[in-house]
């Protein structure tokens, strides 16, 4: 009876034991699936901008990052703010875009764009970079900065060593140049002004003087000031005295960006505004007619008022607050932040590095901007315009030059224009 009890108690054991392995075994089976539709799944992140990335840069995220796909779209930068605008209203699928300054401004305030500003991939990013963002974003982060432009004057250095000319150090000397260099029926300046856009570069040459000072958008708000009279009118006489006296080239508004720097190269002209991206327009062997070199646009009174004009958020990239996929879009943006992946394309585009330990070795001539860059900075419009008021003083910058409307006129679109928010 003893023994017959023992086998019952026995099988019954056994039948536990058996059951646990089998429950075991199950839950194993069912983890196994559950890791292999983890690992299947596919998250799409869709990117919009207007800028040139290389397409090694997504293939390598692809291959570190197999369970993620970016679909890429690059639209023309001339129509892309509308078609942002309405993508976001239509509430398309939108991961990760591209946004201007004024932008910005626009969607980080409307709660748009993430605030990124805890993000440690950000602190790969130069701190002067990150700085201009925070002034346009209320001290916050909505975006990163893949490209930094600093504006300056190229000059031909053979053309000043011929007349024994010394870089200028404030306008009053730069107009002395000019002047020199028009009696030798030489160009003193060129802009391609056939773009507005290239067109407004001509603002930097002396009307953002009254920049300097940093209740500048409190008086106008308040009228203490205004552009049609006084000092601010004069800035902008003293400009169209430029134009009138032939100092800078009536072929401006023929020449595109492009066929204005050749202009400068091939010594044509002696000087040309332009930011430090047109460093990508310059090859390894310039023409012996043309030794280039840079100095800081003199715009003020006196050399220790002049500040670097810069616009350092150029191709700007933020992630969408509503995105479904907030995790892997912060994944894709630490991953183009990585200095190895940034070199592809800084390597690829010429362009001026904004990420630490990121080197610019093939940028001809970059070390000539280095002292310019690491001057106090500012934005021409910090962001205070909207986007079309932005296009209309560009676009009245190119009729200006033109000699198609006065200082007047042009003061009175500032007027009606700069410094007011129409968001």
């Amino acid at each position: 009876m003893r023994k017959s009890t023992l086998y019952i108690v026995a099988a019954f054991l056994f039948t536990i034991l058996i059951g646990v392995l089998l429950f075991n075994t199950i839950k194993l089976s069912d983890f196994a699936s559950d890791n292999n539709n983890m690992k299947e799944t596919k998250v799409k992140i869709t990117f919009i901008h207007w800028i040139y990335i290389p397409e090694e840069i997504f293939t390598k995220f692809n291959e570190e990052f197999p369970n993620i796909t970016v679909d890429y779209q690059r639209y023309n930068m001339a129509s892309y703010s509308e078609i942002l605008q309405k993508k976001i209203f239509m509430g398309e699928k939108l991961d990760v875009f591209g946004v201007n300054e004024l932008e910005l401004f626009k969607y980080g305030n409307q709660n748009i764009l993430l605030d990124l500003s805890n993000e440690k991939f950000l602190q790969k990013y130069k701190p002067e970079i990150r700085s201009e963002i925070q002034k346009l974003s209320n001290n916050k982060e909505y975006a990163v900065s893949y490209n930094a432009e600093c504006f300056g004057i190229w000059y031909n250095k053979i053309i000043f060593k011929k007349y024994n000319l010394s870089v200028p150090e404030n306008y009053s000397e730069l107009l002395e140049i000019c002047e020199t260099l028009k009696q030798k029926d030489i160009q003193p300046i060129v802009i391609g002004a056939k773009d507005p856009e290239v067109a407004s570069y001509l603002y930097l040459l002396r009307i953002i003087n009254f920049m300097e000072d940093e209740n500048w958008q409190t008086d106008l708000k308040t009228g203490k000031k205004s552009f049609v009279k006084g000092e601010l009118l004069n800035l902008f006489i003293e400009t169209e005295d430029m134009i009138k006296n032939g100092y800078i080239s009536k072929k401006s508004v023929e020449l595109s960006y492009h066929q204005a720097f050749s202009y400068f190269i091939n010594a044509k002209a002696a000087m040309v505004i332009a930011p430090d991206r047109s460093l990508n327009m310059i090859e390894d062997e310039s023409p012996n007619i043309c030794d280039p070199g840079v100095f800081v646009i003199p715009y003020a009174d006196n050399k220790t008022d002049i500040k670097t004009t810069v616009n350092y958020l150029s191709a700007l990239i933020g992630i969408n607050k509503d995105s479904q996929c907030v995790d892997e879009a912060k994944l894709f943006l630490e991953f183009l932040s990585r200095p190895e992946i940034a070199k592809i394309y800084y390597d690829d585009t010429l362009s001026y590095p904004t990420i630490l330990e990121t080197n610019a070795n093939k940028l001809i001539y970059n070390e000539l901007w280095e002292p310019i860059r690491s001057n106090n900075s500012r934005n021409l419009y910090d962001g205070y315009i909207s986007k079309d008021a932005n296009s209309i003083l560009n676009n009245s910058a190119k009729a200006f030059i033109a000699e198609l409307i006065t200082a007047k006129d042009l003061a009175e679109v500032f007027q009606k224009y700069f410094a007011k928010k129409y968001y």
